[in-house]
């Protein structure tokens, strides 16, 4: 059963500083028919919140469209690495999902760093057919792409807390 909600429960969810309660993320636009939202994280990456909320303020009635995040520029709105989240489906409890997701993504973002090269190591997850497909790794980046040739920051896996669960270790 699809949960439905508001423009104001959903921004009710999102995650307020522990303190304060001032909200942590800001409006964004309104795009493709939902609301967005970004959630900083450090100078040059915040998080990308699309709602599935559309103009009429409340979610979409089908189970079609998910809550998304990613990371992103938050100047230019482009994608930092490859999108590495789940959606999160708006199922009852989609609300601890989503702060779990966020997170997570909140966790890499911190791991996203300049390179000596000039580029950005940043996170890419593998699109290649085989044992290692959607495993998340570092890599230096130019143009949006990894960098295998930068000899400053090489190419290195994310440890098992931030990968898929299928690509964990056994404990």
């Amino acid at each position: 059963m699809v949960d439905i909600f508001t423009r104001q429960q959903f921004e009710d969810a999102l995650p307020r500083h522990k303190v304060t309660n001032e909200k942590l993320w800001t409006a964004a636009y309104f795009h493709l028919g939902e609301y967005t939202y970004l959630l900083p994280v450090k100078e040059g990456v915040s998080i990308m919140i699309r709602s599935s909320i559309g103009a009429s303020g409340v979610s979409a009635d089908s189970g079609e469209d998910s809550i998304r995040m990613w990371l992103v520029n938050p100047v230019t709105l482009a994608p930092v690495g490859s999108k590495v989240s789940n959606y999160i489906t708006r199922v009852p409890g989609w609300q601890t999902r989503m702060i779990a997701q966020l997170r997570l993504l909140y966790a890499l973002a911190n791991k996203i760093r300049p390179c000596a090269c000039g580029g950005t190591v940043q996170i890419f997850k593998v699109k290649k057919l085989g044992p290692n497909k959607d495993k998340l790794f570092l890599a230096c980046a130019k143009d949006g792409r990894p960098g295998f040739d930068c000899k400053i920051s090489p190419f290195e896996w994310l440890v098992d807390d931030y990968q898929p669960k299928k690509h964990r270790s056994a404990k």
